[in-house]
């Protein structure tokens, strides 16, 4: 079964087309289920799928470390989300990571959906915040 998810998840973020909301309201953990891309200028994309109250995420992207290095990023997690004031709160469990470290650990985001975009943090475990877009496909 989840190797029939992961095919799937992988042909969507290799199609050319695009992908719809479901039919609810942004601004909720449910109005973040689709495609998006990223805005960086890396690029990249992800793919949330909800299953009841838990969430598969799958994205791929580069990003610039520390060192300013370009470095791919692939992470597919299983997610909880939960409504906060003026964000939502994502607690996921990293199931594969092109960084075989990240297996297996929790990583946490806020974010904030407002009509097409999404702001992602990606919250350190000492708190700090590191921002990302995304914006749905065209």
């Amino acid at each position: 079964m989840r190797s029939r998810l992961a095919a799937t998840v992988l042909m969507l973020l290799a199609s050319p087309f695009s992908l719809q909301a479901a039919d609810v309201s942004l601004g909720t953990c449910e109005g973040s289920v689709g495609a998006w891309e990223f805005t960086t200028k890396e690029g990249g994309r992800a793919v949330i799928a909800g299953e009841g109250d838990r969430y598969h995420v799958l994205w791929v992207t580069t990003f610039v470390n520390g060192s300013g290095a370009t470095v791919p990023e692939g992470v597919a997690a299983d997610c909880t989300c939960r409504p906060a004031p003026k964000k939502l709160v994502w607690e996921c469990r990293v199931a594969f990571s092109f960084e075989a470290g990240d297996i297996g650990t929790q990583q946490r985001f806020e974010w904030m959906v407002d009509g097409g975009t999404l702001n992602s943090w990606f919250v350190a475990p000492d708190g700090k915040r590191s921002a990302t877009g995304l914006r749905r496909p065209k």
